[in-house]
């Protein structure tokens, strides 16, 4: 993870940032128990697929748009971003996550915190860090509603 431009001093970021490095973990106990094909921690399995689903909905509902009306860019221009969000829930649910699925989480990260965390720390004024901290609220309060 980066840490050269300052953009975790800003709460949502540094939320998306605390939720990578969860991810990652919980992921490489996954991917270890595949390679080394023995149990699936179930109750692992199911944080990683909350929190990636939370996760997904708090970067394509508001990271992702955010960057993108501030930046002046496409509307698609994350689209490979949010297909990999599925790509990975599709690899967790599968029962068999290995080591190249968890090379292509490591990879996504790294897009997200070394690219679009710094793009947002200097896009972002003080009205789109508050829209994007109620998003993040409003998700984290209802994560029954993010489908």
């Amino acid at each position: 993870m980066c840490d050269h431009c300052g953009c975790r001093e800003y709460p949502p970021i540094a939320e998306l940032s605390a939720d990578h490095v969860e991810i990652l973990a919980l992921a490489e106990d996954l991917a270890t128990a595949t390679r080394l094909r023995t149990p699936i921690d179930a109750a692992g399995r199911d944080r990683l697929r909350s929190l990636l689903e939370v996760h997904a909905a708090k970067e394509e509902v508001g990271l992702y748009p955010l960057l993108i009306a501030q930046m002046g860019e496409h509307a698609d221009t994350y689209s490979h971003l949010e297909e990999e969000h599925r790509d990975i829930a599709r690899a967790i649910g599968a029962g068999c996550f290995e080591h190249h699925a968890f090379y292509a989480l490591q990879r996504h990260i790294e897009e997200e915190e070394e690219i679009l965390f710094s793009s947002a720390l200097f896009w972002f004024d003080g009205d789109t860090w508050d829209d994007l901290e109620a998003v993040h609220r409003g998700l984290v309060s209802s994560p029954t509603d993010v489908g």
